[in-house]
């Protein structure tokens, strides 16, 4: 008990740091099995090279940044990374000089100290590449337990950047390919996939790469690579619209956080709920006074818990509330329940929210000039202030 206490005390106020390169944005963190958080950090700045460090924060101590890989010049943006329960954490790391070849994966301790590099088998698919067309590895996942990872990749024409052709592999520790099976999504290599394990065994992955139409692409499949559903969700988005999370729902369904700019190019959150039979049973645009996104989310009892951003609107009518942080809750048809707006000194962005015992911890990057210079923060909302 004097430990949660601890624990709570400490990390209940907002904690911002960042590394000496002065763009810094998480893209990967878990707890650890000592307690303690840890983030994947990438940092640089545009048309430099690029950094990861792994950031262990404990309560009570400094943010400790361990440098694990630099100096990667041209760098792709980040096409997968992820903590393993026993605290390793792996990695894909190309460029775009080699972004057409299946890359290395890369694992580390929680200490940064390299435990394997495994070259994914370009032969590990049954396609042949003609000329004016290549592969490029679009989002890698490890698995959780262990046991090996999900990727996707994309058969990509070299001059105007369409899809032809998008592959989900099951790759095994040792990055040999245990099955792979062909998933739609029209359109061209831009955002990476949004994968997401699932209870069953499987997986579901989220595809935005449509040029400028408004739709999103779910595709659901089994552990043994069947394809159970897919459905397209329209997000009436003028410009802008992606996946930002996909969260397990009850009775094998699966609910849906993507963001959209349906409304006079105000940013909302889009929520769908779909079954188990890939139907669309709710979907809600939760625009809130402003803009209002959510960007990651977990199940909780009952329901959902999701976090994310909301800010004024200009020029535009809309009734301005403050910037902050927003923590909405969602009951288990994913309707909002819920809502809630933390002020937050400048800009921010949620990237991960994780449960605690004390309460929930969130992670995001906040920043004056999102492109030149962000930081890390994190902030314990307890488990009685959640709406």
């Amino acid at each position: 008990m004097q430990n949660l206490i601890h624990i709570l005390l400490i990390l209940t106020q907002s904690v911002t740091f960042g590394s000496p390169i002065m763009r810094d944005v998480p893209i990967a963190a878990t707890l650890l099995p000592d307690g303690s958080c840890g983030i994947l950090l990438q940092s640089h700045v545009p048309e430099c090279p690029l950094t990861l460090e792994i950031v262990i924060l404990a309560p009570g101590d400094d943010p400790v940044m361990i440098p694990i890989l630099r100096n990667i010049e041209d760098p792709v943006w980040p096409r997968g990374s992820g903590w393993a329960s026993d605290g390793m954490l792996s990695l894909i790391v190309s460029s775009y000089s080699t972004g057409h070849e299946f890359s290395d994966i890369v694992t580390f301790t929680s200490e940064g100290i390299l435990y394997d590099s495994i070259r994914v088998p370009g032969s590990g698919q049954s396609l042949s590449v003609t000329r004016g067309k290549s592969y490029h590895i679009n989002s890698l996942l490890p698995l959780y337990d262990g046991s090996g990872y999900w990727m996707s990749s994309d058969l990509v024409d070299n001059e105007s950047w369409e899809v032809l052709s998008k592959f989900l592999f099951r790759l095994g520790p040792q990055g040999d390919t245990l099955w792979s099976r062909s998933i739609s999504c029209p359109g061209y290599w831009m955002n990476p996939d949004v994968i997401r394990s699932m209870p069953d065994g499987g997986c579901a992955v989220g595809s935005d790469e449509d040029g400028f139409n408004n739709l999103l692409f779910l595709n659901r499949i089994s552990s043994s690579g069947k394809l159970i559903w897919s459905v397209e969700i329209e997000t009436g988005g003028e410009m802008t619209h992606a996946f930002e999370d996909i969260l397990p729902a009850d009775n094998g369904g699966t609910l849906v956080i993507a963001s959209s700019d349906q409304f006079e190019m105000q940013d909302n959150c889009l929520i769908c709920l779909i079954d188990s039979e890939g139907e669309i049973t709710n979907e809600i645009f939760e625009t809130g006074l402003g803009h209002a996104v959510c960007t990651c989310g977990i199940p909780i009892e009952g329901g959902f818990l999701l976090a994310g951003w909301t800010g004024s609107v200009s020029d535009d009518g809309a009734t301005p509330v403050d910037e902050g942080i927003l923590i909405l809750r969602l009951d288990e048809y994913g309707t909002p329940v819920g809502m809630d707006v933390i002020p937050f000194d400048g800009n921010c962005e949620p990237l991960f929210l994780l449960e605690t015992h004390p309460g929930y911890l969130i992670i995001g990057t906040c920043w004056e000039d999102i492109y030149t210079n962000s930081d890390v923060f994190t902030m314990l909302i307890p488990t009685d202030e959640i709406p």
